[in-house]
């Protein structure tokens, strides 16, 4: 792995071209042992997961288990958060008029964010793919 170093501007170009697709922030990753995954049996044991079975997947606790021979990972982040009140907020605001409703998380205001990132990782690599390879 040592011998597998790339430039700043490799990893700046990749961070640049998937902030250009939408992303707010992107960075490079060594694909190695990730030691904060090391408590993860007891985590998901204690029941944590709750009904995201797929995180029980024992590929989730090395990336080099579900993609051989990965050397790096490309790691992209959207602020999913919006100008809008929270919903917390619009609740204390209609307290008096209705009758008091519950929160929603601020990613399941818009449109799924599933479908959005996939769009737009399926879009990073759009005419990039071999250049984003060598960069890896």
């Amino acid at each position: 792995m040592a011998g597998i170093k790339k430039s700043a501007a490799d990893t700046a170009w990749i961070a640049e071209t998937a902030q250009s697709l939408g992303f707010d922030l992107c960075g490079v990753a060594a694909a190695q042992e990730f030691p904060e995954l090391a408590n993860m049996r007891d985590w998901l044991d204690r029941g944590y997961a709750g009904e995201m079975k797929y995180l029980h997947d024992p590929r989730r606790a090395d990336v080099r288990a579900a993609m051989g021979g990965v050397r790096s990972v490309i790691v992209c982040a959207v602020n999913y958060n919006s100008p809008e009140k929270y919903s917390t907020e619009i609740a204390r605001e209609t307290a008096e008029k209705e009758a008091l409703r519950g929160w929603i998380s601020r990613y399941a205001w818009g449109s799924d964010y599933h479908e959005v990132l996939w769009g737009e990782i399926e879009c990073t690599g759009c005419g990039n793919a071999e250049e984003i390879s060598r960069a890896v």
